[in-house]
């Protein structure tokens, strides 16, 4: 009989490089018309978005046609009116 050597083959190993997700963006972005758009970030409420961009809550809430203003997502478009 005939003895054959089989050399075993080496394990194969893989680099794992762990991506984290980029944060969004909690910067306002101006449309092609020049209107303002800001992005809801989680913890954020109309009150705190309104403050931020020095605008009154009402004028944030009629821009956006909003009827229930306790009620924003994560992630919801709004349109930011300009200040004063």
């Amino acid at each position: 009989a005939e003895v054959i050597a089989v050399e075993p083959t080496p394990p194969t190993t893989a680099e794992v490089i762990a991506v984290e997700p980029t944060p969004p963006t909690t910067q306002p972005v101006v449309d092609e018309n020049g209107i303002l758009l800001y992005t809801v970030q989680a913890g954020d409420t109309l009150f705190s978005i309104a403050q931020r961009f020095g605008v009154s809550l009402d004028d944030v809430i009629e821009a956006n046609n909003i009827s229930n203003p306790d009620v924003i997502f994560e992630g919801d478009t709004l349109t930011i009116p300009p200040a004063g």
